[in-house]
């Protein structure tokens, strides 16, 4: 029933004559055409097109820099165009599906990458090699309109609009050595110092890894700091993760969903997921059944084994009526 699709939704009439199906997502999967009327799917591999590198089809059009120029990526948002630049000219990037990559336009063995999202984009400053020397990173920021940096309570920067109220997560930045992903408690991580200086013309966003990690040889490489658009490196509301030993660590950018404990039960993570049901078809509906599908892609056990039949009590999910949060 395509009358009915949201770029988050998609409904089907059942077989019975009396009840609907619909399909939630978190992020944006189509998004309709305005030419034809019809939804076409989200798309973010980043192609050449008019002579730039674009996003294929996203709800909010991407545009990466080239060699030379100075903005590291725009994005035309409702609220004007929004950004980061760097301060000295970019190599020639690296294509590779929804992946620029920028060689060394940190420092020697230090990369720029951005990645194409739904609806925004990632920002990662890579190390493939342990650095020589000390590292800082300055992004300048293109905000959206009527808003600007300010501080939190602990002093952490926080965008904010015109009336001083929050307007994004704080930024709290994580540095995330190669085996967090295979293997968070094996892994190595560090928090990273950010902050956004606004006493030029233009604010920049300024990143300082700790040294004492980067030069740990226990820390594999490469090591990945990365920031969600969203604005900037704290992010609105969204698929996120969170767990015991590590509660301050920002991980809405890290691509994957952690949810579980450790062998030990020493650590403990769960998942946030949002989901948008403010459709009008889902007004005053009726839910006679519903299903929370994830996608399991790595998970513990014995040998290393897929866990199967050893889940233990297994994955509790529970729902927020109020902001419709399912939460595992």
């Amino acid at each position: 029933m395509p009358s009915k699709f949201t770029e988050t939704m998609k409904v089907w009439a059942n077989p019975d004559g009396k009840n609907m199906r619909a399909e939630l997502y978190t992020r944006p999967i189509q998004l309709k055409n305005s030419a034809s009327g019809a939804w076409e799917p989200i798309d973010t591999r980043v192609v050449t097109r008019d002579g730039k590198l674009k996003a294929s089809r996203v709800k909010t059009p991407l545009t990466f820099g080239g060699r030379g120029a100075k903005q590291l990526v725009s994005a035309a948002g409702k609220h004007g165009k929004t950004g980061l630049g760097v301060t000295r000219a970019l190599p020639e990037p690296k294509v590779s599906g929804n992946a620029v990559t920028y060689p060394d336009a940190v420092a020697p063995g230090a990369d720029l990458v951005v990645r194409a999202q739904a609806d925004g984009f990632i920002s990662q400053v890579v190390f493939r090699q342990r650095p020589t020397a000390p590292v800082t990173v300055r992004l300048p920021l293109t905000l959206p309109e009527g808003t600007t940096f300010g501080a939190t309570s602990q002093g952490l920067p926080q965008l904010k609009d015109a009336k001083g109220k929050a307007a994004a997560a704080p930024v709290v930045l994580t540095a995330m050595d190669a085996k967090v992903e295979a293997s968070p408690d094996e892994g190595k991580s560090s928090p990273v110092a950010a902050r956004v200086e606004t006493s030029g013309k233009t604010p920049e966003l300024v990143l300082t890894p700790d040294e004492k990690f980067l030069a740990d040889p226990a820390v594999t490489y490469p090591v990945t700091i990365a920031a969600a658009s969203e604005w900037f490196g704290g992010g609105v509301p969204t698929d996120a993760w969170v767990n015991k030993n590590n509660p301050s660590s920002n991980n809405a950018a890290a691509g994957w969903l952690r949810a579980g404990t450790t062998a030990t039960s020493a650590d403990v993570a769960r998942v946030y997921l949002k989901f948008n049901t403010d459709a009008p078809e889902l007004e005053g509906a009726t839910v006679v059944d519903a299903d929370l599908w994830m996608w399991n892609y790595k998970s513990g056990g014995p040998d290393g084994q897929l866990c199967g039949e050893n889940l233990g009590n297994g994955i509790a999910a529970s729902a927020s009526p109020l902001h419709g949060v399912p939460a595992a």
